[in-house]
């Protein structure tokens, strides 16, 4: 390659005509890439009794919602979404994987609550 070619010192496809904000714009920025998660706070409702927390438990019975209740406080937080869960499965899946190669003894137990 000529000294010609290789102007400005710039590394190999950064130079010639292109200008310097048209290479800032081809770049999209991290924040258009990834979408900032956001975290919700669960619901707190204090001096309920075990009744009024059934009772409550039994409106809320549909899938997205977790229900805990300790020495009279209700939180209700919603669950975890779609991009929680794929991110999970895979990377259980490589953590399955190695296990199973390095023959480790263990025992997959999903969402288990211990």
């Amino acid at each position: 390659m000529t000294p010609a070619a290789m102007s400005d010192d710039k590394p190999f496809g950064f130079g010639g005509s292109q200008s310097t904000e048209t290479a800032k714009t081809a770049t999209p920025s991290p924040q258009s890439v990834y979408a900032t998660p956001t975290k919700e706070s669960p619901l707190l409702f204090e001096r309920l009794t075990w009744r009024e927390f059934k009772a409550v438990e039994q409106l809320l019975d549909r899938p997205g919602y977790r229900l805990s209740f300790l020495d009279g406080v209700l939180e209700i937080r919603r669950m975890p979404g779609e991009p929680h869960e794929t991110v999970k499965k895979r990377i259980a899946a490589l953590l399955e994987l190695y296990l199973l190669i390095a023959e480790f003894d263990f025992t997959p137990t999903g969402s288990m609550t211990l």
